[in-house]
């Protein structure tokens, strides 16, 4: 039987030798991950913060890279990067008041990691290294290293005794390559997002005047885009999203340059500019004719700091809008197909009301026809490349002066999928037309539209009696009847221009009345 005293003694050194077992295991798991040059945690973002929670369990191996601020270094982590461009990092240590103790926090990278050779410890080249005096300071910073697309950096972080915790901080900004005029980034025709980081932007002295809208406090760091009008239209710019305020200039197809031998600094015709408001919300829209090119920059204002530009670019067609239709000369008329990606559908824009499947009715354009004569039309949209929706409308619609709110015109025809071989395109067939009379005519997409579909529009006119009677259902069905009594009396009253039961006199008078029963009541029957 083993004596108590002896009992509780054994008891005692197990007990101290677990713990010290224990506290040795946990010292060893503790150790950094990234501990070893080696091991370096790799760094794949352009932003990467890491709290550093106890610098004091990092290790300082035999053969390890060493600069002039870290030769007497205990305690180091390491972290790798590759940059993919060109460009600059900057790094900081901040040392959390509070946190324990250290001294001496230091920064330093490294073109590799230290090789052991023949018994000795070949060094990789210091690239710069940092390190805080003693002092009341907590970071030690590295601000604006140039590095070198596909070339890897080592970076060392470490402290001489450290017990607290750190936050590591790395930022990495790639050079634009729209930095110079002649290298401008091509604007796309239909929809164009960029986003650039401009922190690495310069400015030169030729390229920073500007006439138009020149704000105090100057100009930094630009960068420059490039655009050819395919077409008669409107380059709509806005730079929603960027995090400074963002100064857009147009200029004729022309780069500033310095004029020698005078020095002097050539700037091309200013086209337009606009600024915004703090947050980058500039808006331009810059009217061009077909084959025209302009240079774009985009400048900040301010000395701004948090750099990030979101330039949003649409071309968009001459006849984006009711207001601005394409006319229609003559018939027959099929002009070139074209590209409607940068068309949009405004809100109080005329509706279809045949919309078959209830998507969204998107990237619409106008064309305006005023016939010579009674007339029947046919219109389609054969050899587009997107669904259609196809209609016909008495006019633009306009503003309620009462409560300022928009009055759609009347729908006179509408279609929207042929279906069969045709697929989603559209197309409308002896659709009624009188003489003096002006009808717009829209196509929009039914819901979103891809990259580079184009609108193929045609149309024809075939002059000839109409019978005006026959309005209902929309688009007649041959016979003045019991149909289209009902439909004018439900349209009773004061209606829109181009309202089909609007038709007489001819042209109609802007009621369905009396004159207009009458004139229906003498053509019953079927029509010629």
């Amino acid at each position: 039987m083993i004596p108590r005293q002896r009992l509780l003694t054994h008891f005692n050194l197990c007990t101290v030798l677990t713990a010290v077992a224990v506290v040795a295991g946990a010292s060893h798991a503790a150790l950094p991950p990234n501990d070893d040059c080696a091991d370096a945690t790799i760094i794949t973002t352009a932003t990467y913060d890491e709290l550093i929670d106890d610098l004091g369990q990092a290790t300082t191996i035999s053969c390890e890279a060493t600069s002039a601020c870290d030769s007497n270094i205990g305690h180091s982590i390491w972290y790798r990067f590759t940059p993919p461009a060109d460009g600059s990092v900057s790094l900081s240590l901040v040392y959390i008041i509070g946190s324990g103790f250290s001294a001496d926090p230091f920064l330093a990278v490294f073109e590799g990691c230290a090789l052991p050779i023949l018994g000795g410890c070949a060094q990789p080249d210091v690239i710069t290294c940092s390190y805080l005096p003693p002092g009341p300071g907590t970071v030690t910073a590295i601000s604006n290293l140039p590095v070198v697309a596909g070339q890897s950096i080592l970076i060392k972080v470490g402290a001489s005794e450290a017990e607290g915790d750190f936050e590591f901080r790395f930022r990495y900004h790639p050079y634009p390559a729209n930095d110079d005029c002649g290298w401008g980034t091509v604007i796309t025709p239909g929809y164009f997002v960029d986003v650039v980081d401009v922190y690495n932007a310069t400015l030169t002295d030729c390229d920073g005047g500007n006439t138009g809208c020149f704000l105090a406090g100057g100009l930094d760091r630009s960068v420059w885009y490039q655009f050819f009008a395919p077409f008669d239209g409107t380059l709509h710019l806005r730079t929603t999203g960027s995090t400074y305020r963002v100064l857009l200039t147009a200029f004729a197809n022309a780069c500033p340059f310095f004029q020698q031998p005078s020095g002097n600094c050539f700037l091309p015709s200013e086209l337009d500019c606009a600024s915004g408001a703090e947050n980058g919300g500039t808006q331009m829209d810059l009217p061009l004719t077909a084959g025209q090119v302009v240079k774009v920059r985009a400048a900040a204002l301010n000395n701004a700091v948090s750099l990030m530009l979101h330039l949003q670019a649409a071309f968009a067609p001459v006849n984006d809008s009711c207001d601005s239709a394409t006319v229609i000369p003559g018939a027959p008329f099929n002009p070139d197909p074209l590209l409607i990606t940068g068309a949009d559908a405004a809100q109080d824009e005329p509706q279809m009301g045949c919309d078959t499947d209830a998507i969204n009715e998107t990237h619409s354009v106008y064309y305006r026809f005023t016939p010579p004569t009674d007339g029947l039309a046919s219109i389609n949209t054969l050899g587009s490349n997107y669904d259609t929706l196809l209609s016909v409308h008495g006019g633009c619609g306009t503003i309620d002066p009462a409560d300022g709110s928009y009055l759609l015109p009347a729908v006179l025809a509408c279609h929207d999928d042929i279906g069969g071989l045709l697929g989603p395109t559209s197309m409308l067939a002896d659709v009624p037309m009188t003489a003096g009379a002006t009808y717009l005519i829209r196509i929009a997409g039914d819901g979103p539209v891809a990259p580079g579909s184009t609108l193929d529009f045609n149309f024809n006119f075939q002059s000839g009696a109409i019978c005006r009677s026959d309005f209902a259902p929309m688009g007649g069905d041959g016979a003045v009847n019991v149909t289209d009594l009902l439909a004018l009396l439900a349209a009773w009253g004061p209606c829109p221009a181009g309202h089909p039961a609007d038709f007489a006199p001819a042209g109609g008078d802007g009621q369905v009345n009396v004159t207009d029963l009458l004139a229906l009541l003498a053509a019953w029957g079927e029509c010629p």
